[in-house]
């Protein structure tokens, strides 16, 4: 195998691997996470893998791609499993999540925490040199299913300066204006820190 076909073997292969871990992307996702250059180099490299039948793609607002079974092959995935179209504009927020935190290593998807009376399943978490983050994306969910989700963010701050350790920071990323309001004022009811952004 030459040089140069090596470098395009593996270069496919770390955009495979990326796709994997988002699940769902959009072209702008998947040029910001590898540097794939401008749209139009970004749409060949993109097209070209598609024509080759490592990854689909299906329209939403925009064009979205995820791998299709040979290319979660080419990467060592055997059980290649897709969450439900419903799902999908809930997963591309937290992608788009994951570079706008600046892509911490640590990231880990839909994990359980458990701690006192509570159990609570965050979107995204991960953890810097500081602090553990928590990671929630809004865009349906019940107001009433959030507050809950606050009052136990808001002990789990407490817990953590009661034991003089850094609380830890919650991030939501919500879909309006109208929504964040009511986050905001719920977390001040509840006693809750939390980061909110709205997304575009």
């Amino acid at each position: 195998m030459n040089v140069q076909s090596e470098r395009f073997r593996k270069r496919t292969e770390e955009i495979l691997l990326r796709l994997a871990r988002f699940e769902y992307a959009t072209r702008p996702m998947m040029q910001d996470a590898l540097n794939l250059g401008g749209e139009r180099n970004a749409n060949r490299i993109l097209g070209r893998l598609e024509s080759d039948n490592l990854i689909r793609s299906f329209r939403r607002e925009k064009k979205v791609y995820t791998l299709t079974k040979k290319g979660a092959g080419m990467i060592g995935i055997d059980d290649l499993k897709h969450s439900r179209e419903p799902y999908v504009h809930h997963i591309l927020l937290r992608g788009q999540a994951w570079l706008d935190l600046g892509r911490p290593a640590s990231w880990q998807v839909e994990q359980p925490i458990k701690f006192a009376r509570y159990r609570i399943v965050p979107d995204a978490m991960y953890t810097d040199n500081i602090r553990h983050h928590f990671v929630e994306i809004d865009r349906t969910q019940r107001m009433t299913v959030n507050r809950e989700k606050l009052k136990a963010y808001a002990l789990l701050q407490h817990l953590h300066r009661q034991g003089s350790k850094e609380p830890p920071a919650v991030h939501y990323v919500t879909i309006s204006e109208t929504r964040a309001k009511k986050l905001r004022k719920m977390a001040e009811e509840e006693k809750a820190l939390i980061l909110i952004s709205v997304a575009d």
